[in-house]
């Protein structure tokens, strides 16, 4: 995928995203998500903190995504407000839940995910809930803000395991079952 390109397209129609913030922003960052998301070829994303939604956006560009499903406490004003203009949205479907590990895994056990992206609450004990409800269902999991404390002992814990490989780039970690 083209950074620039992508970059564009969303400043284009959606002026209000606060993309400084997001995986546009950096390059190496980019080129990080970039090369999991084409050597692991994702159908179907579970993204866990939408905030504004440009992660679910920047997926959505890829041809091979057929689908996102964004979950949040709250739900982003930024799908609504792009639907109408950009093909690329109708991938996405935002999920509102409560955040304990019951709404979750409800939620959670109804897809078919075969990637997901945490980038919701930062706690340990918020990464935990997120790890416990994710890891078992889904393959392959990207981090972001992976060397926050709270989501740095999670991962630590989650490789102590042994279940997964996990590679740390820059504040992302990509988690791999074994």
């Amino acid at each position: 995928m083209n950074l620039e390109k992508i970059r564009e397209e969303i400043s284009e129609h959606a002026l209000e995203i606060v993309i400084h913030r997001s995986v546009l922003c950096y390059p190496s960052s980019f080129s990080f998500v970039d090369g999991l998301l084409e050597a692991n070829k994702p159908k179907k994303i579970l993204e866990i903190g939408t905030y504004n939604c440009v992660s679910a956006l920047v997926f959505a560009r890829y041809p091979f995504v057929e689908r996102i499903w964004t979950l949040d406490i709250v739900q982003s004003p930024v799908i609504a407000r792009l639907r109408r203009h950009l093909d690329h949205e109708r991938k996405i479907t935002p999920l509102l839940v409560k955040g304990n590990v019951s709404d979750k895994s409800a939620i959670v056990g109804n897809l078919n995910c075969d990637f997901a992206f945490i980038d919701g609450d930062h706690t340990y004990e918020g990464v935990s809930v997120d790890i416990e409800v994710v890891i078992p269902k889904i393959p392959n999991v990207l981090f972001h803000d992976a060397k926050e404390a709270g989501v740095k002992k999670a991962l630590d814990e989650l490789e102590a395991k042994g279940t997964h490989n996990i590679n740390r780039c820059m504040d992302f970690a990509f988690a791999r079952k074994i």
